[in-house]
């Protein structure tokens, strides 16, 4: 009998082992896979990544609207059925030297599986002595001044927050896409913003080019075939001087499927969007389906931070977004962490997020939450270890805002995904 039981006994521990075994080969072979395959864009160049709350990396939507549902509508739309979608993005630092934008907009490309992507908005950033993005040079004669917001003066601005003037009729500026950076079509369509006060733009060393739009804030040329630079003089008109002002130049490719607009400058706040005399013209002319606001960073880190002035501009900008475009779909982006002089958390991060919270839910707009996703308070030294920040602690190093940008997609892609499964459920 005790012959019997020690029999069974082995039988059921093999048994038992058996079903152990096999759960735990399932584990590893699919289950785990299937868990890491929505991060495969981030995991597979960036680890180790565990200070990454992935599980918050995702568009917010607010009580009152359906901003998300609606983002996961156009894209899948873009990518199903070739629609086009258009995208403006609205920044500062993190924005003017487009890592971070580059990277979503080339993912978002990848994932589209189309090469009819344009570059969209530019400025000539290095003719005004700032930092220029990758992808292009800028090539320019005569002396150019460098407009930016304040208070006092309130000089011309644009979409960007920032302009360059120029007195001398002599002046030229152009565009050349650099070859080895690009991820999205040439150009065959090419808009200056700019206002003329005696000058304008002329087009050189175009044959046959047509001139589709003209009046005194913008040019739309058509060019007679697809290209990767662009070259503008200055023609007088009317007195005999006056002061030629650029807000930016738009290269865009009319079979575009993705045009994805980044319009940023250093410094900027929300008062240099509200200051800017031309962005709400410019945005409305753009007329894109997104609109994603990245701002809050400078604000914060002023020590006069003040939640109710900050609530009130954030609230007015908001505001003019939504009343020029009000089929357009607005994401605000909450700021990163940072620490101020290199070493102390700044306490006002906390205060601006709860600020941006507010007015995103009274407004109806999708939040994606940069802070919490990075982590919370003090997860920039986290990144700083991984080698995402620059010294400084406040900005991200270029591989750091690849990352960003990585995230910002797979945030997205979630949008399309949890549309795709609501459609799934009403069909």
């Amino acid at each position: 009998m005790s012959l019997l039981k020690w029999k069974y006994g082995v039988s059921k521990r093999a048994k038992l082992f058996a079903i152990v075994f096999a759960v735990a080969f399932l584990v590893l072979l699919i289950i785990l896979p299937l868990s890491f395959y929505k991060k495969r864009e981030l995991t597979k160049e960036y680890m180790p990544l565990s200070f990454i709350n992935f599980s918050d990396n995702k568009l917010i939507g607010s009580p009152s609207g359906k901003t998300v549902e609606t983002i996961g509508q156009l894209l899948t739309k873009a990518k199903d059925n070739g629609e086009l979608l258009q995208i403006l993005h609205i920044g500062d630092s993190h924005i003017q030297a487009d890592f971070f934008t580059a990277e979503t907009r080339r993912l978002l490309s990848q994932w589209m599986n189309t090469q009819n992507t344009s570059r969209g908005f530019t400025f000539p950033y290095s003719m005004v002595k700032s930092n220029n993005p990758d992808d292009y040079d800028v090539v320019w004669e005569g002396e150019w001044t460098r407009n930016m917001w304040n208070s006092i003066e309130s000089p011309l601005l644009g979409l960007a927050g920032v302009s360059a003037s120029t007195v001398d009729s002599l002046s030229r500026f152009g565009l050349r896409l650099k070859q080895s950076a690009i991820s999205f079509s040439p150009f065959n369509l090419v808009r200056v913003n700019y206002h003329g006060n005696g000058f304008e733009p002329i087009l050189l060393e175009a044959t046959n080019a047509e001139v589709l739009s003209r009046d005194e804030g913008h040019v739309i040329y058509r060019l007679d075939s697809e290209s990767s630079n662009v070259n503008f003089g200055l023609e007088k008109v009317g007195q005999d001087s006056g002061v030629f002002t650029l807000f930016g130049i738009e290269l865009l490719n009319s079979d575009a499927i993705l045009q994805y607009h980044a319009a940023g400058v250093n410094g900027a706040t929300v008062g240099t969007f509200l200051g800017s005399s031309n962005f709400i013209q410019q945005a409305t002319d753009l007329n894109p389906n997104v609109v994603i606001v990245s701002l809050g960073t400078n604000d914060a880190y002023s020590p006069s931070y003040s939640s109710v002035r900050f609530s009130q501009d954030y609230s007015e900008l908001i505001a003019r977004i939504s009343n020029a475009l009000p089929m357009a779909s607005i994401v605000v982006t909450t700021p990163g962490d940072h620490l101020i002089d290199r070493q102390r958390i700044n306490p006002n991060i906390a205060k601006i997020n709860k600020d941006i919270y507010r007015v995103a839910h009274g407004t109806g707009c999708a939040i994606w939450d940069f802070y919490r996703v990075m982590g919370g308070n003090g997860s920039v030294n986290l990144w700083a270890q991984q080698g995402f920040c620059e010294s400084d602690k406040l900005h991200l190093n270029r591989k750091g805002y690849r990352l960003q940008g990585s995230l910002l997609f797979e945030a997205m892609i979630g949008a399309t995904n949890n549309y795709r499964e609501i459609e799934s459920l009403n069909q």
